[in-house]
């Protein structure tokens, strides 16, 4: 099973059951409207038959962006709508990146901009990220779970990995940190378990450098207490427990890759790989 997409308004998320050799629009032959170059899409980390992407959702002088799911992309009229983040008191947003947790597979992330106005009428774009632990539960009952997470900073997220032992724990990237040293570029966060406000927020940038990240550059692993690689502009960086208390510098990967965005990191624990994939430049691989 092949996933693609197209970055063009008309286009969409396409599957194929026979390795690329024709190809079917999901948005498309389910009814919905696609985000265009905004699409993100996830697989569940476990069961790999169901899949989360985004849609737009309403046809209003607002623009609202949710999430559809799947649990067997090939049969037909199999996708569900579990969100609506209008509940949530937002007349206009859209759903802009999806992120898993295969430590707790059924945990669910939505990054969700904001479009609103200020006390001065000037358009702003809020950051926002919302869960839901029941992923795979039925529609209506995803909908109402979804809850808000505090985020350490209203800026562009690049991407959101989750705690090996503590699933009220997260790792969040931003995709820039530019010159603004209040900025940064990872933080690990802490989530109260009953009430699910935040309750620490650690800054990890430490030694990794100001510069551009991407999207979906963290993986975290869990072989030898929990570890976690990041990937920015300017390399690739290791981490291991102390680094993710904050208590170490993290550790430069390899030399050499293209000075550019990462658009997405994985890492096979059995051939101990890590693969990089670049915004425009190739994927390349790394032994670790």
């Amino acid at each position: 099973m092949v996933y693609t997409s197209t970055q063009f308004a008309g286009g969409g998320l396409y599957y194929s059951s026979d390795t690329a050799n024709s190809v079917t629009n999901i948005h498309s032959s389910n009814g919905l409207t696609t985000p265009g170059w905004e699409l993100t899409a996830v697989l569940h980390p476990e069961n790999s038959d169901w899949l989360y992407f985004n849609f737009q959702s309403a046809k209003t002088p607002d623009i609202r962006m949710d999430v559809a799911r799947s649990s067997d992309i090939t049969k037909k009229k199999n996708v569900e709508t579990i969100s609506d983040f209008s509940k949530y008191g937002m007349s206009s947003y859209k759903v802009y990146g999806l992120f898993n947790n295969r430590f707790f597979p059924d945990h669910l992330y939505a990054y969700v901009l904001h479009f609103e106005k200020n006390e001065d009428g000037k358009n702003i774009t809020k950051h926002r990220l919302f869960k839901t632990e029941i992923a795979r539960d039925s529609a209506s009952k995803v909908i109402d779970s979804w809850y808000e997470l505090e985020v350490p900073v209203s800026a562009w997220i690049g991407d959101v990995e989750g705690d090996p032992s503590n699933p009220d724990r997260i790792f969040i990237s931003y995709a820039s940190a530019g010159d603004d040293s209040e900025n940064k570029m990872i933080y690990a966060v802490k989530y109260n378990k009953k009430t699910k406000g935040m309750k620490q927020s650690l800054d990890l940038t430490r030694n990794i450098p100001n510069s551009v990240g991407g999207r979906f550059n963290m993986v975290c692993l869990n072989e030898n207490g929990p570890e976690l690689f990041i990937a920015t502009r300017t390399g690739v960086y290791y981490g291991n427990k102390k680094t993710l208390k904050g208590k170490a510098d993290w550790i430069k990967v390899g030399f050499g890759l293209p000075h550019c965005k990462v658009y997405g990191l994985h890492y096979h624990n059995e051939a101990k790989v890590l693969t990089v994939g670049m915004f425009g430049r190739g994927v390349w691989r790394y032994r670790f």
